[in-house]
């Protein structure tokens, strides 16, 4: 597949894989009590996935090598959303983690400052990405 197109989708999987992890940590915490949607913030989570794994198979079946020009500006545009939506989730467990979060035992800290730095990359930037050639 062309590098273009998919060399970042590990960059969204670290994102991904940071979600879930702070996810995991809030439902583990006194704080998980709280009115978060985890839910809903876990399906954010699983359809971010489902649409990059779903562009990737789009890509390996396409008749073009490496996909036509449409189907790789897809995929780096799902890759910048994915990582959007998985930094969103972050973001919002971070804020329902209550005080103590700012401390650096804090694993919802650790995984905000890891994710947030992970988003700061151009891959994430949807106004980059956010058009399709037509």
């Amino acid at each position: 597949m062309a590098f273009a197109a998919v060399g970042t989708v590990a960059l969204a999987g670290v994102l991904l894989g940071a979600a879930r992890a702070a996810l995991d940590t809030y439902a583990g915490s006194p704080s998980g009590a709280s009115g978060l949607d985890v839910s809903a913030l876990t399906a954010t989570v699983d359809t971010a996935r489902a649409l990059l794994l779903a562009d990737l198979a789009t890509l390996a079946a396409s008749s073009t090598p490496g996909g036509t020009a449409e189907e790789r500006a897809r995929m780096r545009r799902d890759i910048a959303y994915a990582g959007t939506r998985c930094r969103e989730v972050v973001n919002a467990v971070y804020e329902a983690s209550g005080s103590a979060v700012i401390y650096d035992d804090a694993p919802v800290q650790r995984i905000w400052r890891d994710a947030n730095a992970a988003a700061q990359h151009p891959t994430f930037d949807l106004r980059r990405w956010g058009a399709t050639p037509s």
